[in-house]
């Protein structure tokens, strides 16, 4: 990441609680995604270190990947969210249906394929998303 902390700076400036809720622009909404790769990356890192059972947060496993996955204009499909949940498929199931009942996530059929859904952050879950992640960077403090 070019400059990443001064990139971080502008996007929880442009994002937080204080900033009029403009969209956020491509170059910002990047650099949040990467600040979600590192958070997911790091997750799955500190659950290498320590048992299984010790760390768990799918419904946020799961927000990460849809929001690291629209960034990059790919499609999730429901088996795929349920996987990035690192907890067992049943949990993840779990986890989506609720985020669905709360309007933070939609799920659509596959056109070619509708014994396939795909999820996809609705404009809440997206905004809610970024707030977050814009809300980590002060967090940091001069760490990086």
């Amino acid at each position: 990441m070019t400059d990443a902390p001064e990139a971080m700076r502008r996007a929880a400036e442009a994002l937080g609680p204080e900033a009029k809720r403009a969209p956020p622009s491509r170059a910002q909404r990047r650099t949040l995604a990467q600040l979600a790769l590192l958070l997911y990356r790091f997750r799955r890192f500190r659950e290498g270190l320590f048992p299984d059972d010790l760390f768990a947060d799918p419904a946020w496993d799961i927000l990460l990947n849809l929001y690291i996955a629209e960034t990059l204009d790919e499609p999730v499909s429901v088996t795929s969210a349920s996987i990035a949940a690192a907890a067992p498929p049943s949990t993840g199931l779990r986890y989506v249906k609720r985020l669905e009942e709360v309007g933070i996530i939609a799920r659509a059929l596959d056109p070619e394929d509708r014994r396939r859904a795909f999820l996809r952050l609705t404009p809440l879950g997206s905004g809610q998303v970024e707030r977050v992640l814009a809300g980590f960077y002060p967090l940091l403090g001069d760490a990086l």
